[in-house]
C-alpha cells in the first residue's frame, strides 16, 4: 500500500539532489574561470567549504588571489575612468535606440514630444555617443583580456587552481554516481581541457571561447 505523501517526498528529494549537483557543477565552472583569470565572488565557493566539499586552505588561496586582483585593477585609474564612462554612455544610448528600433519596427506614430527621437539634431549626437560607447567598451575589453592572460600565465597560481578545479570535478563525479544521475545533464563550461575524468562535448568556436564538458566517472576524476 502506497503512502499518500510518498510521491511528494520523492519529488522533494529529487529537487534537493538536482540542487546539490547544480551547485557542484557551478563550482567546477567558477574554479576553472578563476584559473583562467576571471574575477568571481568567492561566496558560493565558501558555502561548499562550509559543507566540507572544498578544502579550507583552497578557499583561502582563492580569496587572497581575487583580493590581489581587485587591488591591482583598482589601481589603474585610466581603466576605472573608462569603465565609468562606458557605463554612463550605456545608460544614455541603449534606452534611446531601444525606443527608436521598437517604434520603427512596429511602425508606431509617436506624438509630441516623443516624435523628436526621429529628428536629425538628436539622432546624430546619439549615434556619436553610441560610437564612443563601442570604442570605450572595446578598450576596456582589450585591457581586461590582457590582464586575464597575465594572471592565467602565472605557473604556481595555475597549478594550485588546477588542483582545486580537479577536486571539484571529482566531487561532482562522486555526487552524480552516488545519486545515479546522468552526467550529460550536468555539463559544465571550462577554459582548460587538461583535467582527469572529463569528456569534452564541444570545443571553442567562433562565437564561444570555452569548452563544454561532462564527467565520465566518479573515480577517474580523483587521480
Amino acid at each position: 500500500m502506497k503512502t499518500p505523501g510518498a510521491p511528494a517526498e520523492k519529488e522533494r528529494n529529487q529537487k534537493e539532489i538536482t540542487r546539490r549537483l547544480e551547485e557542484a557543477r557551478r563550482s567546477v565552472e567558477r574554479c576553472d574561470a578563476i584559473r583562467r583569470g576571471h574575477l568571481y565572488p568567492e561566496v558560493a565557493l565558501e558555502k561548499r567549504t562550509n559543507r566540507g566539499m572544498i578544502p579550507k586552505r583552497s578557499i583561502r588561496y582563492v580569496r587572497e588571489d581575487l583580493q590581489d586582483a581587485r587591488v591591482e585593477m583598482r589601481a589603474s585609474m585610466k581603466l576605472k575612468m573608462a569603465v565609468r564612462a562606458s557605463n554612463i554612455l550605456q545608460i544614455v544610448t541603449i534606452p534611446y535606440f531601444t525606443i527608436l528600433i521598437v517604434a520603427s519596427v512596429a511602425r508606431i506614430s509617436l506624438q509630441k514630444p516623443w516624435d523628436s527621437i526621429y529628428s536629425l539634431p538628436l539622432m546624430l549626437p546619439m549615434f556619436g555617443l553610441a560610437s564612443a560607447f563601442l570604442f570605450i567598451r572595446q578598450y576596456v575589453n582589450r585591457k581586461l583580456s590582457k590582464y586575464v592572460d597575465k594572471r592565467a600565465s602565472e605557473e604556481s597560481r595555475d597549478k594550485n587552481l588546477k588542483q582545486l578545479t580537479q577536486h571539484c570535478i571529482a566531487e561532482l563525479a562522486g555526487e552524480i554516481t552516488k545519486f545515479g544521475q546522468d552526467p550529460h545533464k550536468f555539463r559544465f563550461k571550462i577554459y582548460h581541457e587538461d583535467y582527469d575524468g572529463i569528456e569534452i562535448v564541444s570545443r571553442p568556436g567562433l562565437l564561444r571561447g570555452h569548452y563544454v564538458a561532462t564527467v565520465v566517472g566518479s573515480k577517474q576524476g580523483e587521480k
